[in-house]
């Protein structure tokens, strides 16, 4: 994915206006849920998003989809991670 597709994607599924982000090397963000659906998308470094069924590793040009109420951990790579994220209102599951 490049960036200009992912604005055009976070805006046609009724996300905010992108926001730039990074964060330093080996950052770590304890155990958290959002009460929004947050997407990201990296564009340099690593992110990795971690559940206590699953761990994922999102680098440049991946996106990362974070629903509202997934208890979670984040953390970056040993160089930092650079992004884009937006967010939405919580959308009702899907059956």
């Amino acid at each position: 994915m490049k960036e200009d597709e992912f604005r055009l994607f976070a805006k046609k599924e009724g996300y905010t206006a992108p926001e730039f982000r990074t964060q330093p090397p080996n950052a770590f963000f304890d155990q958290h849920a959002y009460k929004d659906d947050l997407i990201e998308f990296v564009q340099d470094g690593e992110f990795i998003v971690e559940t206590d069924k699953n761990r994922k590793s999102f680098k440049a040009g991946e996106l990362c989809i974070v629903d509202a109420g997934l208890v979670h951990t984040d953390s970056v790579g040993r160089d930092g991670a650079k992004y884009l994220m937006a967010w939405r209102a919580a959308q009702t599951p899907k059956a």
